[in-house]
């Protein structure tokens, strides 16, 4: 039982890294990258790029060594969930996540959508 006290459960955790995204608070529009051109992400294909509209700073929703992680231009990163299996991202805004256990999440972003250009 101690163990399974310290275990999170996935939904709980997919819901909380919506949530998060999602915040007003932190003023994110997405855009859909399936390759980036720059050394710092590249290697992270494909994802989705949120950018904060006020302040411009950009940071890539990705699996990032096995994490689903924030990641900003200098590989800092802020872990959402950690342990996953695999992460998906489409252009029109859906993304998905699996779990080493077989477990599939699915979300589609309530967010706006990054203007070309910008």
């Amino acid at each position: 039982m101690k163990r399974n006290e310290r275990q999170t459960i996935p939904a709980v955790e997919w819901y909380l890294a919506l949530r998060e995204i999602e915040n007003p608070d932190h003023h994110f529009t997405y855009s859909y990258e399936k390759q980036r051109g720059d050394e710092a992400t590249k290697d992270l294909d494909p994802h989705i790029r949120l950018t904060n509209t006020l302040t411009k700073e950009k940071y890539w929703l990705v699996d990032y060594n096995g994490n689903l992680s924030l990641v900003s231009g200098s590989r800092a990163a802020v872990v959402l969930i950690d342990h996953i299996y695999g992460f998906s991202a489409k252009s029109d805004g859906s993304i998905g996540m699996s779990t080493h256990d077989g477990q599939n999440f699915k979300a589609r972003l309530l967010l706006p959508r990054t203007k070309e250009g910008t």
